[in-house]
C-alpha cells in the first residue's frame, strides 16, 4: 500500500505542475525559481544516486579502471549531446519585444526533448527487467 501511494503522490504532483502551465498568468520569478529547482533535483540525484549505482554494476561485469572509464565516456557523451541538441534547436528572433517569451518557449522545448530522450531508455529497461 505504502509504494501505491507514493506513486500517487507523484502522480499528483505532476497533474498539479501541469495545471500551474495553464495559468497565464504566472510570475518569471516563479518560473525561474521553478526550473532552477527541477535542474537541481536532477543534477543532484544523477550525481548521489545514479552515477554510484552505475559504478557498481559496472564494476561486477568490468575492472574498475574500466567500469569508471565506461561511466566517464557515457556521462561525457551525454553532456555533449545535450549541449549538441542545444546548439542545433532552431534560434528564435532574440531582437523582438517578445525577447522573455521566445527564451522560455526555447527553454521548454529542450526540456521536452529532454524528458523525451530521457524516458525512452527509461521505459526500455522497465521493459526488459519486468
Amino acid at each position: 500500500m505504502k509504494p501505491f501511494l507514493i506513486t500517487c503522490m507523484a502522480g499528483f504532483s505532476t497533474l498539479v505542475g501541469t495545471f500551474l502551465i495553464f495559468n497565464r498568468h504566472y510570475s518569471k520569478k516563479v518560473l525561474i525559481s521553478s526550473l532552477g529547482f527541477a535542474s537541481g533535483v536532477m543534477m543532484m540525484i544523477s550525481i548521489v544516486d545514479l552515477l554510484p549505482t552505475s559504478f557498481s554494476f559496472l564494476t561486477t561485469s568490468y575492472y574498475v579502471l574500466a567500469a569508471l572509464l565506461i561511466l566517464l565516456l557515457f556521462f561525457g557523451l551525454g553532456a555533449l549531446f545535450s549541449l549538441g541538441l542545444n546548439h542545433y534547436l532552431p534560434s528564435l528572433d532574440l531582437n523582438s519585444s517578445n525577447q522573455g517569451n521566445d527564451h522560455l518557449y526555447r527553454v521548454g522545448l529542450f526540456s521536452c526533448l529532454a524528458i523525451v530522450l530521457h524516458n525512452i531508455p527509461e521505459d526500455c529497461s522497465c521493459y526488459v527487467s519486468r
